[in-house]
């Protein structure tokens, strides 16, 4: 390797050392912020099978408070306008709540269904299938009052126990709708007559959306984590690669300096051969001027030693031979 590639190959270690440990940076850079991808994309992914799940929750409560509001609103229209002014221990005890609270009890045993409430105008609660909520005030609930402006809400909460129907439940999830019952047979452009509040378990079914979730999760993070890994083995042969670079870098450079060293000691010794010599020895150049001579030079010539480095030995040759001389020379100078 001559000097110029040497030098070459220094500059290209040296830049490989400077990219080298941005691509290592980089690319744990990349997997941290990967894997914080994939835990919010997992996190949204959760939140918005969530929202479509409550959603769905919500439409099925629409459907079934209009069931509910179709068969049994008008049969029991005289008692919902008498319950307002009934305490709740009256309340418990007509006859009207006592029906309808096992009609309504029969036709969701078995089902999802965990508790039917009905709330009048006012949020007075007139109906209910847990009888000690009866008479309660949700008059400042957030989904009575937007059920009261048409606009049905739902909730999901978590639930240590729960009163259903005929036991209480522990730890599940429930969906909690407000949903509007109109007037003008039950339209939804006539004027809001009383609210429904329907709850369901869906514990199953969000168990399942979670664990949907967690293995479509835990999936990506897996390919993420299999990319990384082949990065990582590119950028560790990559690090093998320039490392072994570097190691012959240096070992040109030790090489390259002895070499230079050797020649500086040979040219040291020669020079002091040469000077010591009783040889008169000259070195000419291109334009057949002195470029390096002896002290014995000085002594055969008659001149300084220090007047001899630059001189035009032509010049001392008698007129009549000057031009042959010169001439020879010149030959001598010119000969490969």
């Amino acid at each position: 390797m001559n000097k110029e590639e040497l030098q070459q190959s220094i500059v290209r270690g040296a830049a490989a050392r400077r990219v080298f440990p941005l691509l290592k940076y980089f690319s744990i850079g990349s997997f941290i912020a990967l894997m914080v991808a994939a835990g919010v994309l997992t996190v949204l992914q959760q939140q918005l099978a969530e929202r479509e799940l409550i959603r769905a929750q919500e439409q099925h409560h629409i459907v079934l408070t209009r069931s509910v509001a179709h068969g049994h609103w008008n049969e029991f229209a005289g008692f919902f306008k008498t319950a307002s002014t009934l305490d709740v221990s009256e309340m418990k005890k007509h006859p009207e709540f006592l029906r309808l609270l096992k009609q309504v009890q029969q036709e969701f045993s078995g089902t999802q269904v965990l508790k039917i409430k009905i709330y009048d105008a006012t949020g007075r609660t007139v109906f209910s299938t847990d009888p000690a909520q009866l008479g309660e005030d949700k008059s400042r609930n957030a989904g009575f009052l937007s059920a009261k402006n048409k606009v049905p809400a739902s909730e999901l909460t978590h639930r240590n126990q729960f009163s259903a129907f005929e036991q209480t439940v522990e730890n599940i999830d429930v969906v909690s709708s407000y949903v509007p019952i109109h007037r003008d047979d039950n339209k939804a452009g006539g004027e809001v007559e009383a609210v429904f509040e329907i709850y369901s378990d869906i514990s199953q079914l969000l168990a399942h959306v979670r664990e949907t979730g967690n293995t479509v999760a835990l999936q990506v993070i897996g390919v993420q984590l299999v990319l990384y890994l082949a990065l990582f083995f590119i950028v560790r042969h990559a690090d093998g690669v320039i490392k072994a670079q570097e190691r012959q870098r240096r070992l040109d450079e030790e090489n390259l300096r002895a070499a230079r060293q050797e020649v500086v000691r040979s040219e040291q010794f020669h020079r002091a051969l040469v000077e010591h010599s009783s040889d008169a020895v000259l070195l000419l150049g291109p334009d057949l001027k002195v470029s390096y001579a002896t002290p014995a030079d000085a002594r055969v010539l008659g001149l300084p030693e220090n007047t001899l480095h630059g001189l035009d030995l032509s010049a001392y040759a008698c007129a009549e031979y000057r031009e042959l001389i010169k001439g020879w020379l010149d030959h001598v100078v010119k000969v490969p």
